[in-house]
């Protein structure tokens, strides 16, 4: 309860000599020490002044306000002069006057240190409200009050820089920095931990101006980096032509980044150079990396990091430049959505997003390991959604031309990207892609000449290794039966208009066997007809589509191509791969061949129960082999060494390599052309290198081979699963061992792999528009 106080007369009352109120007596107001008036007042305010002399009421009593220092005297209402008067020196304080002066001393650099501060809670300590305050710093604090009112509106065109690079180097590592909206050229933290709070719509626009190449906005490079709240705006409208820079550029230790944004800048959004460390990864949650007329996110040896609801869209047109819509590639093919190189690694992203940008959504590229995708989206994009590469950009850094290797995609999704949903467009090792849906892509169809990585769901480059795929890869766009044709105009029943501007091309089919007759790009469209004119590479010839014919938006032709000299494993839940102009499309796998290369094996495929080969397993005898044996070499059959049968055969090599062809049974070689083979041999050999299995095959030229070598240590089972080309005209497995050497061989087999296409209609007219 507050403590009660005496309650001041309201009123000032005056007594005669014998004490009896001085009824209508005269009270005089002098300055003090002289016999000069000075007004008192009728207000608290001060502006009524009274009469002088003040005439009291018949009980002695005026109310009468003072304002400094008076001589006061006091007669009876017939002159008389009042015992005790006149008294001089009677002073009364200005509380405004104090209460301004107060005010000013609190204004002071130290004015809030005289206001105490007591956090709640037991043993919190006292402390002044100033260091209290200056636990965080605004910007405000350094910048002049004049500009103030713009900066919080709103309309601020100041060009700070130089008072915020002030306030950025008193916080230091020590203290969090408070932002508000700001225009800045540069800015730079070097050395310093950096712990940025950006309030509710602040951001840091870029001055037009030239900077200097490859700079950056915002440059941050302590040893701890914290962003919340921030957004750059690289003000690329209001630049002309060479002015701007990069965004934002952070190398520090273990940045974190939340609800980031850098957008708009001509260049790069984000360069990120941190190398962190296991214990502690960087940390990017929703952030934005959009709209930059350059890549939208480079890493560079950056390692340890975790990227979560991140946006990488629109980005990489060039300067002030922007794609119309799906159709419309004049302005593309600049720069990424994002690109991880120079040996970037352990590096994951989650749930993230790459739009719209001019080349690929996510690239991973020179010697960049250990990345993950997990759940990710590459939609739209102007070359491939997901890509892996080994470029050469001359740039002195690691990574140079390496391959990338232990990528992995899990549950992501890449459709109605320009070439291929994703594409490891050079040699990769220990891919892995683990579900997902790599869909309806190939929006460049018949723009260019076709090359074997454009036109797929994925794509696996020549030469690599390891890869592990199991996925959905389809095309489920309309395909539709051609009625009717008057010039360009195609009436095809259950056309369903509205996606042309998202799936602008069409193949169109002969109706009679379903050969490719060529591309065409759509110019208008309605409910049952479809306006087309013909592409500039492998263009349909108009005139030439009849009645009976199919067109379709269906133009993604495999499910996964696997080039030349490629060993791994693949799964395909695909449908709607149709071929295109080229004799490698219209197929859910295919796997080209190559010199020692070719190896996939397609685990969750139908193998045929026939077997190919003639005496596979050695079971009583070697007859139905070929043998070269030179140099005194001997093959025998022999029932002490063996695998799973009676016997095997030992093949010793004398002074040259030893040699067993196999024959295949009667027609199967019209069985296995265009298919997948399975081929193994159990082979029991002491050093790596003491046994070979190698399968050969001739189509059109030079034998083509693949190539396993025992490792050594007793039995293994060597297996070779290749695609034997149509145009083949002879198929065999070859059995070596080098000269001086003994191995054993038993239980083979030779059979053919079904890949057939999903029966499943995935053709439905609600999903002929676009997602």
């Amino acid at each position: 309860m507050p403590t009660p106080s005496l309650m001041p007369s309201p009123r000032q009352a005056f007594t005669d000599s014998n004490g009896k109120p001085l009824a209508n007596g005269m009270v005089f107001t002098y300055a003090a020490g002289t016999s000069t008036p000075l007004a008192a007042y009728q207000d608290a305010a001060g502006l009524i002044a009274h009469e002088n002399p003040i005439r009291l009421d018949a009980r002695g009593e005026a109310t009468v306000y003072f304002i400094g220092n008076y001589k006061i005297d006091a007669k009876t209402s017939a002159g008389r002069q009042l015992t005790g008067y006149p008294v001089d020196n009677f002073s009364v304080p200005d509380l405004s006057a104090a209460a301004t002066a107060l005010g000013d001393s609190l204004l002071t650099g130290t004015g809030a240190d005289q206001i105490g501060f007591l956090q709640d809670g037991s043993g919190a300590q006292a402390r002044g409200t100033g260091a209290k305050a200056r636990d965080q710093i605004s910007i405000l604090d350094f910048i002049p009050k004049v500009q103030h009112a713009a900066i919080l509106n709103g309309t601020s065109t100041f060009d700070a820089t130089t008072y915020v690079q002030r306030a950025i180097d008193q916080a230091g590592s020590l203290r969090r920095l408070v932002w508000l909206g700001t225009v800045c050229t540069r800015l730079i933290s070097s050395g310093a931990s950096v712990d940025w709070l950006f309030d509710s719509g602040a951001k840091i626009k870029q001055v037009p101006a030239v900077y200097i190449a490859g700079s950056a906005h915002v440059s941050l490079t302590g040893p701890r980096v914290r962003l919340e709240g921030y957004t750059g705006d690289g003000n690329q409208a209001g630049m002309a032509s060479g002015q701007g820079s990069n965004g934002l550029l952070v190398s520090g230790v273990s940045p974190t980044l939340i609800n980031v944004i850098s957008n708009n800048y001509n260049g790069r959004g984000y360069d990120f150079n941190s190398v962190s460390t296991g214990a502690r990864r960087a940390l990017h949650i929703d952030c934005s990396f959009d709209d930059n007329a350059g890549l939208g996110m480079q890493t560079s040896q950056a390692a340890f990091a975790d990227f979560m609801g991140c946006t990488f869209d629109r980005n990489g047109y060039g300067f002030q430049k922007t794609r119309a819509n799906y159709a419309d590639i004049s302005h593309g093919f600049v720069a990424f959505g994002t690109a991880l190189r120079y040996r970037s690694h352990h590096i994951n992203f989650n749930t993230c997003w790459a739009r719209d940008n001019g080349r690929d959504g996510f690239n991973v590229n020179q010697g960049s390991y250990a990345i993950s995708f997990n759940q990710c989206v590459a939609h739209g994009n102007d070359d491939g959604g997901f890509t892996i590469a080994s470029d050469a950009t001359s740039s002195g850094l690691p990574g140079e031309s390496e391959a990338c290797y232990d990528i992995s995609y899990i549950g992501c999704e890449a459709y109605n990207n320009y070439s291929s949903g994703l594409a490891a467009y050079q040699a990769t090792h220990n891919l892995k892609v683990i579900g997902g849906r790599y869909y309806n892509n190939h929006r460049l169809a018949g723009n260019q000449a076709a090359a074997s990585s454009y036109y797929n769901g994925i794509y696996i480059a020549n030469g690599s290794t390891g890869h592990s795929i199991d996925a959905a890869c389809y095309d489920d766009r309309q395909y539709r039966a051609v009625t009717a044709v008057s010039g360009g105009v195609v009436t095809a029943t259950g056309w369903v208009p509205g996606a042309m501007n998202s799936y602008p091309k069409v193949g169109v089919y002969r109706g009679t066997d379903g050969v490719f007759k060529g591309y065409g790009k759509i110019t208008a469209e309605s409910a049952g007809s479809v306006t087309i004119t013909p592409t500039t590479v492998d263009g349909v010839v108009v005139a030439n589509i009849v009645s009976g014919d199919y067109i379709t938006q269906a133009v993604q032709h495999n499910g996964i191509f696997c080039d030349n000299n490629t060993q791994g494993a693949i799964a395909c839940d695909g449908a709607g791969h149709r071929p295109g102009a080229q004799g490698t499309t219209g197929f859910n796998v295919y796997s080209g061949g190559f010199t020692f290369g070719q190896n996939v094996v397609l685990p969750k495929e139908r193998t045929s129960n026939t077997e190919l080969m003639t005496n596979p397993g050695f079971e009583t005898d070697t007859t139905g082999w070929t043998y070269s044996l030179p140099g005194g070499g001997t093959q025998t059959y022999h029932t002490g060494v063996y695998r799973r049968s009676a016997g095997s055969l030992q093949l010793t090599a004398g002074t040259g390599q030893a040699d067993a062809d196999c024959s295949v049974i009667s027609g199967a070689l019209q069985a296995m052309f265009g298919q997948f083979v399975d081929v193994g041999m159990w082979v029991y050999a002491t050093g790596r290198g003491d046994a070979e299995c190698t399968l050969y095959w001739l189509a059109g030229g030079p034998s083509l081979t693949t190539k396993v070598i025992h490792p050594g240590g007793g039995w293994r089972y060597l297996r070779i699963s290749a695609q034997i080309p149509g145009n083949s005209t002879s198929v065999f497995l070859r059995l070596s061992v080098p000269a001086g050497k003994t191995a054993w061989f038993d239980s083979g087999r030779f059979r053919t792999v079904d890949v057939a296409m999903d029966p499943r209609d995935y053709t439905f007219p609600t999903r002929a528009l676009p997602l």
